[in-house]
């Protein structure tokens, strides 16, 4: 019922994707929002700020880890849950752009890794840690970016790392793309408010509903390799205007006009003969 007319739905919210969809919108609003303007931006930086704030929403957190963040503010882990849903990936493409903090690809004691100082100063991604194909030495990254990682914080961090993402750094094919692994969140900033909702609530009713296959319902009565598109969903609602027509070909399109051989099986009718028959 989720589904669009064309996936053979009736195009019906679903209450829970809208809701989530909603709470995405808050995230827009808090990134470009300016904290001398609006109050309330403040309050929000000062909850996050264990997260380093506007910052964690660049990141590719997984929903069950936000669990593991002691924020005071439920409304604010609803929010950060919504858009891990929305935002989080595991592609692999372009390696260079994943972000080291904050990513549930990268783990240390199965807990992602953080840190404030190296954040602060733009040591952010893959591509910080490497010149061209080469990994930089520990001294060299904390001179660059006016840092102070450890031995035992720089050899967890290049121990995390996925096998797949050093060997992409260590053969150029992660170094020059130019794609940025984000893309939502740079997508985000750029949609009009109007249509954040809608195209957001888009995204996240494709992990939701399932798309009917009309050749696969009909397959057994198909013959000489005939094709069945999903597109006669769509003819249901412009041959006709009449509700009880559009109610017939609805459910005989998803084989759920039952006759008596079915009827007979739920002891509905006497025989499993129609009377035509």
């Amino acid at each position: 019922m989720i589904n669009t007319f064309v996936n053979g739905g009736l195009n019906i919210p679903h209450f829970e994707t809208f809701c989530k969809s909603l709470k995405v919108t808050w995230v827009k609003r808090y990134i470009l929002g300016d904290p001398d303007d609006c109050q309330w931006i403040k309050l929000i930086n000062f909850c996050l700020r264990s997260l380093g704030g506007k910052f964690v929403f660049r990141c590719n957190l997984e929903k069950t880890d936000v669990e593991r963040f002691n924020l005071k503010s439920t409304f604010w882990k609803d929010v950060l849950k919504c858009w891990c849903e929305y935002n989080y990936t595991q592609k692999n493409n372009s390696a260079g752009n994943q972000i080291i903090w904050l990513n549930s690809r990268i783990r240390v004691d199965n807990k992602t890794l953080y840190h404030a100082e190296c954040i602060e100063n733009q040591l952010h991604t893959l591509k910080d840690l490497y010149y061209e194909t080469n990994l930089l030495d520990r001294n060299i990254i904390n001179m660059l970016y006016d840092v102070n990682l450890t031995i035992m914080e720089y050899n967890s961090i290049i121990s995390a790392i996925p096998r797949e993402w050093k060997f992409q750094m260590s053969h150029a094919d992660g170094i020059n793309e130019e794609t940025s692994l984000h893309n939502k969140y740079n997508k985000l900033t750029l949609m009009s408010n109007k249509y954040v909702s809608k195209i957001v609530y888009s995204e996240l009713i494709s992990n939701v509903s399932k798309s009917t296959n009309l050749q696969e319902k009909w397959s057994q009565y198909i013959t000489d390799g005939q094709i069945i598109s999903n597109k006669c969903f769509t003819y249901i609602y412009s041959v006709t205007i009449d509700n009880i027509l559009r109610s017939f070909q609805y459910k005989l399109l998803h084989r759920i006009l039952f006759f008596n051989d079915k009827l007979y099986v739920f002891n509905m009718v006497n025989t499993n003969i129609c009377e035509p028959c």
